[in-house]
């Protein structure tokens, strides 16, 4: 049994701050492809902090694979209220509502019924931020270049990655706080 203790808030904080640090610093190279490969980002001073957000939706998503749906919507609770927090300042409404809405446009591609791409639901999203209207000078047969998809799906998966929640509750008691 694991000893080492930890409470699912402070797990919490740490995957944000995890996740927000490495988006920032893989940022540098992911937009030098993006940009060779399909022209100037729409909002390059938020797009580092819209990848992070988009990778923290993916990362608590995926937990209700890990934990209980009970301790899976504690954690994502904690998480939300952590980006609301005042030190996120101007940034901390609009962290919670991208994050919501990444979680939300997911939930929607999952349950099957809207035909969407379960894989491509919160990258598709992301790029609608990075590259606004211009995302329809990528599409192929009507839909947004597949290859754009696979990619920017695959950073994300990577970012989202970088905080292992399964290697978290294989060490660490996480434990509820009121």
């Amino acid at each position: 049994m694991n000893t080492e203790k930890l409470s699912e808030r402070k797990a919490a904080t740490l995957c944000v701050l995890h996740i927000i640090k490495e988006a920032h610093d893989a940022w540098p190279a992911i937009y030098k492809r993006l940009k060779e490969g399909f022209g100037e980002i729409e909002n390059g001073r938020m797009a580092p902090v819209d990848l992070g957000l988009a990778a923290i939706a993916r990362n608590i998503i995926a937990i209700r694979n890990v934990f209980s749906k009970e301790q899976s919507d504690r954690i994502q609770k904690w998480v939300l209220e952590y980006l609301d927090a005042e030190d996120w300042g101007e940034y901390g409404k609009y962290a919670v509502e991208e994050v919501k809405k990444y979680r939300k446009f997911q939930e929607v591609a999952d349950d099957g019924k809207s035909g969407g791409d379960s894989l491509s639901a919160v990258p598709s999203l992301l790029l609608y931020k990075l590259f606004g209207k211009r995302l329809r000078d990528f599409e192929v047969a009507g839909s947004i270049n597949p290859l754009l998809l696979m990619m920017l799906g695959g950073i994300l998966t990577l970012l989202a990655g970088t905080w292992d929640w399964r290697a978290i509750k294989d060490k660490l008691c996480l434990e509820e706080e009121t």
